[in-house]
């Protein structure tokens, strides 16, 4: 078990505000070897899904759609700490048992969450490129290396922390694998969902 913690300048008593503009203890723990817990009474598993985000059906942020119901799906298989963990290592990996796009549907929720509890200038930030994704401009290949570019960008809003978790979810990976594009954005994606606290708050 690793934990990484991030202590913010105090500043202005915002809960979850992030760095410059607040201050708070930011504490992550990192689970290398923890079994997934599969779905009580079920196997499921979130379908393969190719250019989501421009699919007319797909319709993220209504209450009925493809992306309400894919989002059901990924929130009950990713209900509990373990199985988030599990998940993220699996994920960074990069064995193929979780897609790209599955990848972006979690970060997108966890974007979603994180707006009820934290402000400030790394929620701006992240927000720019939820409204992105959601008008579908990263899809295709071109288009998807720009999504990663401007993801990793945004790290700087976290500073020596998210530094730290791109260096630790390299090292989950292996070394014939860690100069591909794929495990690269998969770094950048853990990193981020970790600095919003994927693990221990969920989705």
């Amino acid at each position: 078990l690793l934990s990484v913690v991030l202590f913010c300048s105090l500043g202005a008593p915002h809960a979850f505000q992030l760095p410059p503009s607040c201050g708070f203890a930011h504490k992550v723990s990192l689970r290398s070897s923890v079994s997934s817990v599969p779905l009580r009474g079920s196997k499921r598993e979130v379908p393969s899904m190719m250019s989501t985000w421009a699919n007319p059906e797909w319709r993220w942020g209504y209450g009925v759609g493809l992306a309400h119901d894919q989002a059901a799906i990924l929130r009950a298989k990713l209900r509990t700490p373990d199985s988030r963990s599990a998940w993220l290592d699996t994920m960074v990996s990069g064995s193929g048992e979780v897609g790209w796009e599955e990848v972006k549907l979690a970060l997108a929720l966890k974007w979603q969450r994180a707006n009820r509890v934290m402000n400030g200038d790394a929620m701006t930030a992240y927000n720019q490129v939820m409204e992105q994704l959601r008008k579908a401009k990263y899809e295709g290949e071109e288009n998807d290396k720009l999504f990663v570019k401007d993801m990793e960008a945004r790290l700087r809003f976290f500073g020596d922390f998210s530094n730290g978790l791109v260096l630790d979810f390299r090292g989950k990976q292996a070394p014939d694998l860690i100069d591909s594009y794929d495990s690269r954005r998969r770094v950048i994606a853990a990193a981020v969902l970790e600095c919003f606290e994927f693990v221990d708050a969920g989705l």
